[in-house]
């Protein structure tokens, strides 16, 4: 039951981490929150720019994907709450990073980068660690999702891309009303990024768990 609660309230601290940054600081200008800030904020900022989102749609869409994943990606034998948030933050870390050193991006907010890393590390451990079908399907997915975001359109909104499949607009954006359907881009390196941050951090968590099988086997 301690363990129940300390994973549903770590799923909240992030919750409200994005909720207070898009409300306090609204529209990242930049790459960071505030480049004013001097010392270790200054550095801090380019991380919390992940939880920064354009605005209301764009923070409801990922906090949805974020229940989602959160609660239902992730199998039994890595579930933990060390296991969510390590691959939450390692993502997040791995976009900030990447975005800074290989891609000349002036703006950037928002948490679905850390979210595909998130995805790309449950569906790898669930695939090669518990030997579930789905977790290979998962990645397929989120190839499949990759791609896409390389190929279609730019600055296509999510209320346009509902409408040419659907032919209509999707609930959350009747619920948001039209004045919420502001047009951004879809920042296609920062999913890539954190997709690869989650595989890596997956590998790793592999193999830490193979080692210390065969260590214990041999004692």
């Amino acid at each position: 039951m301690n363990y129940r609660i300390i994973d549903i309230s770590c799923f909240l601290i992030f919750f409200a981490a994005c909720v207070y940054c898009t409300s306090f600081y609204y529209y990242p200008t930049e790459l960071m929150w505030a480049p004013d800030n001097d010392g270790w904020l200054y550095y801090a900022d380019y991380l919390f720019g992940n939880f920064t989102h354009f605005n209301l749609h764009h923070l409801c869409e990922n906090l949805i994907g974020l229940f989602i994943i959160w609660f239902f990606f992730y199998s039994s034998s890595v579930d933990g709450f060390l296991d969510k948030t390590a691959s939450l933050l390692v993502s997040a870390l791995s976009v900030t990073i990447c975005l800074y050193f290989f891609t000349d991006i002036g703006e950037y907010g928002g948490l679905s980068g850390a979210l595909h890393g998130m995805v790309a590390y449950a569906a790898l451990l669930r695939y090669i660690k518990d030997r579930d079908i789905k977790g290979f399907f998962l990645l397929v997915g989120l190839a499949a999702k990759l791609c896409a975001d390389y190929f279609l359109p730019e600055n296509l909104s999510f209320n346009e891309l509902s409408q040419k499949l659907y032919g209509d607009t999707v609930l959350l954006e009747k619920f948001l009303g039209s004045q919420h359907d502001i047009h951004f881009s879809v920042c296609k390196e920062a999913h890539l990024y954190g997709s690869l941050g989650g595989l890596v951090l997956g590998f790793i968590r592999y193999f830490f768990s193979i080692r210390s099988y065969n260590m214990n086997f041999s004692i």
